[in-house]
């Protein structure tokens, strides 16, 4: 677990990476609506669809140097999206909670690691955590 930031400011405090095949491939499908602060980001991903998903999506994607290349509002359910040629990865979230004016084309973002919690909080998010980064 990550947060996304913008030079200090944090934007999207829990974003879990979704590494591996299915949980580059779940995604959030089927689940539930994540709720604000949630972000799932697919690494080395330029395209992604929104099948069998339960609500809308914002999604942001973002080039090799984590600069916004294309960010995509609302999408719908059963829509496929295409980040471009210099798209490296994408971040969903949930549709609406992320402000408009918090980012823009050409800005750059970054990933923090997370401390690690004993709070026996159970993580919800799909990720093969024995496939390296």
């Amino acid at each position: 677990m990550c947060s996304l930031l913008k030079a200090d400011r944090i934007l999207v405090p829990r974003v879990a990476v979704a590494v591996g095949f299915f949980a580059r491939g779940l995604g959030w499908m089927g689940r539930s609506a994540p709720g604000p602060n949630h972000g799932l980001l697919i690494p080395h991903c330029r395209s992604v669809h929104t099948c069998f998903m339960r609500f809308d999506l914002d999604l942001l994607f973002l080039s090799d140097s984590r600069r916004v290349v294309r960010m995509l509002r609302q999408v719908r359910p059963w829509r496929f999206a295409f980040g471009g040629p210099h798209a490296h990865s994408v971040l969903e979230i949930q549709a609406g909670w992320l402000p408009p004016e918090a980012l823009q084309i050409g800005d750059c973002v970054r990933l923090e690691p997370q401390p690690a919690t004993h709070t026996g909080e159970h993580e919800q998010t799909r990720t093969d955590t024995d496939t390296p980064h």
